[in-house]
């Protein structure tokens, strides 16, 4: 947690497996960020087996939510990632969503912004399921997050919006 954002590692989809944790994995050329390490399988650091979930949750609404993924590479181009968008009015009935990732990204980073103006109207947001599986015409893609920056209704008439800016650190 850090500036009223939480990443955990969350349920996988498809095989609801929790023994996950969080870790912090370091690219050399396609950017750095955190993954999801399935405890006692061997599996890649990244997020990548088809539905592992790593969990945004936001200590306020926000109206805002701008995530940037790392370690989208070649391999990745044209691939989806699904996400499911939990509003403050109905935390319990999430909207499910598909980013598809662009045949080019620079540094192996790529962003995308969910704006609840989108989605309904004078809501907000309260937490973002990031996940990786095959349906529809998009294949699944390993990630990593690298940044999540969230945008919240502002408290008073000079400021639009306050932002808080998730950053992990090692210690």
């Amino acid at each position: 947690s850090n500036d009223g954002i939480t990443v955990r590692a969350g349920k996988n989809v498809i095989t609801g497996h929790e023994n996950n944790e969080l870790t912090w994995v370091t690219t050399h050329d396609v950017g750095s960020g955190i993954g999801v390490d399935t405890i006692g399988q061997g599996d890649s650091a990244k997020v990548w087996n088809p539905g592992e979930v790593l969990d945004i949750d936001f200590a306020q609404a926000a109206n805002k939510v701008t995530i940037t993924l790392a370690d989208i590479g070649s391999n990745n181009f044209g691939d989806g990632i699904d996400y499911k968008v939990y509003l403050e009015s109905d935390p319990s009935n999430p909207v499910v969503l598909e980013f598809e990732l662009p045949s080019y990204v620079a540094d192996g980073l790529a962003t995308f912004t969910i704006d609840v103006a989108d989605l309904a109207p004078g809501d907000g947001i309260v937490g973002v399921d990031l996940y990786s599986i095959k349906n529809g015409s998009l294949d699944p893609s390993s990630f990593l997050l690298n940044n999540v920056v969230a945008e919240y209704p502002g408290t008073t008439t000079n400021v639009d919006c306050v932002e808080d800016q998730f950053e992990y650190v090692l210690t």
